[in-house]
């Protein structure tokens, strides 16, 4: 009888304790744990100096200010993206302190459409180049219209060729857009400018041999059709398969195009690259995951660009043609002229990349 009591009593206070639990919430499960940063890269988007690298030293900046541990995940394709998307909501439901850096606007339906949430005040979700608004996950997005603008006017006396990862992404058709708008905003402006995508979807991005066969088959139709040397400025907005089309860019003696390098810092990487359109992502990653260990909470979405100097144009003045022949026959670009013409350029920009 007295073993029979003693169980009574102990259920009893197990169920009182579980509707205590009840009455004060969720918040009484939610571990506490010690913060750490992970990022999901875009696919095969690491090692190419570009758009991801260029996130990852970011955190590596966050991680020496703080030493916060981080993990860095490349997946292989979108469902393998998926399947570490959700394994990670699921992980972290109940912790207080973890962020997830989603670091590609492809991935916009799959967060969008996530029904676990996140109990731990201090966990948050972060979604890179968008500008949707998303219940429980902060985005932000960087407006490359300015600078574009920019890169397409230095060069507006060439005929232009754009070649872009996949149609339909926003910052591809944004940064087409202006460098467009700054190409014929001379009156004397060329007037060939030709837009060729690589693939139908997102895997244009992790294409580089498809980068540098496309690019290399332009260049001799080009010299075919013209029965002269090849002479263009390319904008290759192709994330990893950028790599491709600067290698094809190289392998042509008889080219005297100008590639303008996109994302990071390319000096040096080519003879074809007089500037780069430069994307200080680094920064602002950096920025958002100072806010968050100081408990600064992140607006629901917000956008940077040339006025913040998360963009810009880097010129390479030490840049030379791709060959000595080129050199002695066409002379070398104004570098010096490029950079005056740049100044008076900046303001334009800023100012049309705030209107749209």
């Amino acid at each position: 009888m007295k073993m029979k009591t003693i169980c009574c009593m102990l259920l009893a206070a197990l169920l009182l304790a579980a509707c205590n639990k009840d009455d004060q919430g969720e918040e009484e499960i939610v571990v506490k744990s010690q913060p750490w940063v992970t990022m999901i890269t875009s696919v095969n988007g690491l090692g190419d100096n570009g758009y991801n690298d260029i996130l990852v030293n970011g955190l590596y900046v966050f991680h020496e200010k703080t030493g916060v541990p981080l993990s860095v995940i490349q997946p292989k394709d979108m469902v393998e993206a998926e399947r570490i998307y959700s394994q990670w909501l699921i992980d972290h439901a109940y912790a207080d302190s973890s962020v997830l850096i989603v670091a590609s606007s492809a991935y916009e339906k799959m967060v969008s459409h996530s029904t676990v949430s996140l109990k731990g005040s201090g966990s948050r979700v972060l979604l890179l180049e968008s500008q949707a608004e998303i219940d429980g996950v902060s985005t932000f997005y960087i407006k490359r219209y300015g600078a574009s603008y920019i890169a397409g006017a230095l060069m507006s006396d060439r005929p232009a060729y754009v070649l872009a990862a996949a149609p339909g992404v926003p910052s591809l058709e944004e940064s087409i857009r202006g460098f467009r708008d700054g190409h014929q905003s001379s009156p004397d402006h060329h007037p060939s400018f030709k837009v060729e995508y690589l693939a139908d979807g997102e895997e244009g991005f992790a294409m580089p041999d498809s980068a540098y066969h496309v690019m290399a088959n332009h260049i001799k139709i080009c010299a075919t059709d013209t029965n002269v040397v090849f002479k263009e400025v390319v904008f290759p907005l192709l994330g990893s398969s950028f790599v491709g089309a600067m290698k094809a860019m190289g392998d042509y003696a008889f080219s005297i195009a100008v590639l303008v390098g996109i994302d990071s810092d390319r000096r040096g990487q080519s003879t074809c690259l007089p500037y780069s359109l430069v994307v200080h992502a680094d920064n602002v990653i950096a920025d958002y995951l100072c806010q968050w260990i100081e408990g600064t909470p992140w607006p629901a979405t917000q956008s940077f660009g040339l006025r913040e100097g998360t963009t810009d144009i880097l010129f390479d003045m030490d840049y030379k043609p791709n060959s000595a022949m080129l050199f002695f026959k066409y002379g070398i670009i104004d570098m010096q002229g490029l950079v005056s013409k740049y100044d008076l350029l900046k303001t334009i920009a800023i100012e049309k990349e705030e209107k749209i």
